[in-house]
Formats: structure tokens, sequence, C-alpha cells
């Protein structure tokens, strides 16, 4: 009867445990790295749209800035799961590698915090048949 009674306490100090780890993690916002799986512009508008995975950031934060082909974005916001960033002018039809940043803290960013993608603004190629 003691080896059972000694398990109920083993068995109820590691369940405590994992509910205070997990409530430690979450507290304090930690998440996954933020991932981005599609992204779209038309190309006679200036609004990028990302979606994705975890794009407030691995910190819950938000997006710091977003860059398309080079060119840094007037503005960028983001939600859980989409970043909309706004660019001063169009872009001409091709394939642009887009960096999103992210914030480590409320008011700074981190080089480590970021996610990438390729969007293609436009037809690109030669043209069919």
């Amino acid at each position: 009867m003691k080896a059972l009674k000694s398990m109920k306490g083993f068995a109820r100090a590691a369940v405590i445990a994992f509910a205070v780890v997990t409530f430690a993690v979450s507290a304090y916002g930690v998440t996954g790295p933020p991932v981005i799986t599609d992204g779209s512009m038309d190309p006679t508008e200036t609004v990028l749209t990302l979606s994705g995975t975890n794009l407030l950031g691995e910190h819950g934060f938000g997006v710091y800035s977003v860059t398309m082909g080079g060119i840094l974005a007037s503005s960028a916001t983001s939600t859980a799961t989409t970043i909309t960033a706004t660019f001063t002018t169009p872009f001409s039809a091709g394939s642009y590698a887009v960096v999103a940043l992210f914030k480590k803290t409320p008011t700074a960013s981190d080089n480590s915090y970021q996610a990438t993608i390729d969007v293609t603004v436009g037809a690109v190629g030669p043209q069919g048949p």
C-alpha cells in the first residue's frame, strides 16, 4: 500500500509541476517563430498582404518593419495571421524578396525575429500560347 500512496504523491507533484511550467511560458507570451506562408500584391496597388502563423512575432509585440525588394514599407501592421504593409509607389511586375522584421520589445526590433518569403507581382515570364 505504501508504494501506491507514494506513486499518487509523485503523480500529483508531476501534474502540478507541469501546470506551473505551462503557466510560466504562457505568462511570458513566448510562442513559436513567425512563418509567412503566402503573400500577394496587385500590380496597380501599393498594399502588400502576407498571411501565415505567429505573425505577432515570438514575443507578441507585432511586426516592426517590412521590406520588399529592399524597399521599406511606409507602414506595417500585423495580427496573429496577417501582415499588411503599405508602400508609397506600386511595384513593377516581377518577383521580390520580402522580409518582415518583428519586435523584440514594444519599441525595439531584433534581426533574429524575422520571416521571409518571395512575392510575385503581376504576370512574370513568357506569355503562353
